[in-house]
């Protein structure tokens, strides 16, 4: 979970979604991403953003880091 220094600007974007292992997303109350280690139940308030590839993640989970930096590769 990371906290970001201003809300998201979310203009049309779902305003729930049934996370997977992998995916990262927005809370709205809290203002945090949050990334998936594992499926969860559809929730309200939390917006898709995208996914981790599935190397990614397990050296995420591998790494038994809480601290990760995670970047746009285009």
């Amino acid at each position: 979970m990371s906290y970001l220094p201003k809300s998201l600007n979310l203009g049309s974007a779902p305003r729930s979604c049934d996370p997977q292992k992998g995916d990262i997303t927005y809370y709205i109350p809290w203002g945090n991403l949050a990334v998936f280690v594992r499926d969860f139940r559809p929730s309200d308030n939390l917006v898709p953003l995208g996914k981790l590839s599935p190397e990614a993640l397990k050296a995420i989970q591998e790494s038994g880091s809480k601290d990760v930096e995670i970047s746009l590769v285009k």
